[in-house]
């Protein structure tokens, strides 16, 4: 997986050279947003299962780690590259923003696998601050809060107006303590995360998380191969029928 992302890393960059930077839209959509100096993740192009027998085999592991067989209507395996941030931008804050794995137009995704590529010892762990959370809690109703407004990501900016920096806040503190607060999981070489996004209920409204910033001495940044699985075309809510909550079929819980 190394050597074909360093083969697609060099692709992108080469690409990158002829392509216009835009410039990133706030949360709201209503304006611009402060851009970060360093710490971009970017996606990094690998072949298709059918072209390496590598990938497909990632592709059947994610499958049966997962419960949810491989179909034709899910997003492809896929690697993701994020370089360190400044000295300043680190120590200023670790998370810079949460999300659920449902935002960027991904509804019927309902399990994620994160495999972490190589070991990094500062930095750069995917944090889950609801995890193991008492309930009833502050923190999990501030989550419900964010789901009701069907909020699938959000923005530290306290300009950013929506949604309301109150229930933001209180995710984001959490996602920023360092020890005794939800998980955190080190990328260590081979090792995968996995966690589903909905339930047999709908929508896990906390399996919100963030990737931590790395620090500067990370020099070669992060790399960790993606997979969202989804619900294949069959079991998706049907939208002449009025639709319905995404919910995770008893056949592929994982036991």
């Amino acid at each position: 997986m190394l050597d074909l992302s360093r083969w697609g890393m060099m692709e992108a960059e080469a690409a990158a050279s002829f392509v216009v930077q835009q410039k990133a839209v706030a949360w709201d959509g209503g304006r611009a947003a402060n851009t970060a100096k360093s710490g971009r993740t970017i996606s990094v192009p690998i072949p298709s299962p059918r072209e390496d027998p590598v990938i497909r085999a990632i592709e059947e592991r994610c499958a049966a780690a997962t419960g949810m067989p491989i179909h034709r209507d899910e997003e492809p395996l896929g690697v993701r590259h994020t370089s360190p941030s400044t000295a300043a931008e680190y120590d200023e804050r670790r998370c810079t923003a949460l999300h659920i794995d449902t935002n960027q137009g991904g509804i019927y995704r309902c399990a994620t696998v994160l495999i972490y590529l190589h070991d990094i010892e500062r930095g750069g762990e995917t944090r889950f601050p609801l995890a193991g959370t008492a309930e009833p809690s502050e923190l999990r109703e501030a989550a419900r809060q964010l789901c009701g407004y069907g909020a699938t990501a959000f923005s530290p900016d306290p300009n950013v107006e929506w949604p309301p920096i109150g229930p933001r806040r209180k995710l984001l503190d959490a996602a920023e303590v360092e020890q005794g607060q939800g998980l955190h999981v080190r990328p260590r070489k081979g090792l995968a995360a996995v966690f589903w996004t909905h339930t047999t209920e709908g929508l896990d409204q906390y399996s919100w998380h963030a990737g931590a910033r790395l620090p500067p001495e990370c020099g070669g940044g992060k790399l960790i191969a993606q997979k969202f699985k989804s619900l294949p075309v069959e079991w998706r809510p049907e939208p002449q029928r009025g639709g319905g909550a995404v919910k995770l079929p008893k056949e592929f819980q994982v036991h």
